[in-house]
């Protein structure tokens, strides 16, 4: 048995100010979701969505912001010249990410590297908006493809970056006004590993029945919803105003989608909470099964919280 388990994060940005306060915070938080884990387990842990964001607005700097606008628009001020000769292909505001982005890559890497390595565990690293990032013996580490999208990395217990998934379906605020790429479908693919398939669809994305389809058809078998959900769990629903957004997230979500799978056998669903500027993210992680074994959901919607089982 394969032990299962997520991380739902709340934000503290003191935790951002170096990359080893990151790792530390990292490493505090994956002890706690490994707590119930069997010696010598194999075991897959989840970070959420956006978890490496708040690095290009805290990593070694300061912020007067009190919006995410503002704070896109101040990093906008301090890197346009650098972030339009590195964007290459066409002006975005998400250009202003790519001269720290080598810094935000590599404070993720040695961070969730570590968790791998010093828990003996995959590891799903979140994501955050990145381009991609490479290394070469004479470039160094350089910016390969400086399109920025919302990256998810996923680590081998050795600690080894297995594959990099990015998001397919964009939502209608921040990742779209920042100018965001946007992935395929038909490019999507799980990663083989020693405990099976792992696929990873960004937030949103699960919610497509076309691309759970298409988790399913290239054989996926553990699927995972890294999500960072700027909404009131317990309010009104963005689609809906009578409708609840924790309800409708968890009667319209993977869980349900996965049921009847030719292959998917569980769905692990992270979720980031706590402040980000002016953006408040709530939700209820989860991990739930194809079949009649019962979900576990977290026991908070807006505090740290882990959960865990088995496949």
């Amino acid at each position: 048995m394969t032990f299962l388990a997520v991380v739902q994060s709340k934000l503290e940005p003191e935790a951002y100010q170096t990359k080893d306060s990151f790792s530390a915070w990292m490493l505090e938080q994956s002890q706690k979701a490994l707590a119930t884990r069997e010696a010598g387990q194999a075991a897959l842990l989840a970070f959420p969505e956006l978890i490496g964001l708040p690095l290009y607005f805290f990593l070694e700097r300061q912020t007067k912001a009190s919006k995410i606008q503002e704070a896109a628009l101040e990093l906008l001020q301090s890197t346009w010249r650098e972030g339009l000769q590195l964007g290459w292909r066409r002006p975005a505001i998400a250009n202003a990410l790519l001269p720290r982005a080598i810094e935000v890559h590599t404070a993720m890497l040695a961070a969730f590297s570590a968790v791998a390595r010093g828990f003996n565990t995959y590891v799903v690293a979140g994501s955050s908006f990145l381009p991609f990032v490479d290394e070469e013996a004479a470039k160094g580490i350089h910016i390969a493809d400086a399109r920025v999208q919302n990256v998810s990395y996923l680590f081998s217990p050795s600690g080894r970056l297995l594959s990099r998934t990015a998001k397919i379906n964009l939502t209608k605020g921040l990742e779209s006004s920042l100018g965001l790429h946007r992935a395929r479908l038909e490019d999507w693919k799980p990663t083989q590993t020693k405990i099976g398939n792992i696929g990873i669809l960004i937030c949103y994305d699960a919610f497509f029945d076309s691309c759970i389809q298409h988790a399913d058809a290239t054989s996926t078998q553990i699927l995972v919803q890294p999500s960072a959900n700027a909404a009131k769990w317990t309010g009104a629903w963005s689609a809906d105003p009578k409708r609840i957004e924790g309800e409708e997230w968890l009667a319209r979500g993977a869980i349900k989608r996965i049921q009847g799978a030719e292959h998917i056998q569980a769905v692990l669903n992270p979720m980031l909470v706590g402040r980000l500027f002016d953006l408040e993210f709530e939700g209820c992680s989860s991990i739930g099964f194809n079949g009649s074994k019962e979900a576990v959901f977290a026991s908070s919607y807006n505090e740290f919280a882990v959960v865990s089982s088995e496949v």
